[in-house]
């Protein structure tokens, strides 16, 4: 089950790459103050850490996962958007696919929680 941490992981650089353009434009604007930019810069850069540690299989990544939830539900940002493009080209409609993304992001979170507290589990033994 510790794999799918790795896969998460996989899933958070998969959505670094495909919002580069948007966290660089992001960037750019920090010059000016806008509690959105800075929410935004701090939801990149937390994939970033998350990533790194979901892929080392490690609690932090976990706990980063946690943290990030309310941010990506308020900027929109899904571990699954990559299904938007597939759907698009396929079937010319990313609606379609809104509700399997939220149920996949569901399953995320649950099988986090699952292996976070196996991970707690263990050490305690």
């Amino acid at each position: 089950m510790k794999r799918l941490l790795i896969l998460f992981g996989v899933l958070d650089i998969i959505t670094l790459l495909r919002l580069k353009d948007h966290a660089l434009s992001t960037l750019t604007s920090l010059s000016e103050f806008s509690w959105g930019a800075i929410f935004a810069m701090l939801i990149y850069v937390s994939l970033v850490f998350s990533a790194y540690f979901l892929i080392r299989q490690s609690k932090i990544g976990c706990w980063l996962t946690y943290a990030q939830l309310p941010l990506r539900v308020a900027f929109y940002i899904p571990s699954f958007g990559f299904l938007i493009v597939y759907n698009k080209a396929l079937f010319n409609s990313p609606d379609n696919i809104v509700w399997l993304m939220i149920a996949l992001e569901i399953l995320r979170l649950f099988f986090t929680i699952l292996i976070h507290r196996k991970m707690i589990m263990s050490r305690k033994a």
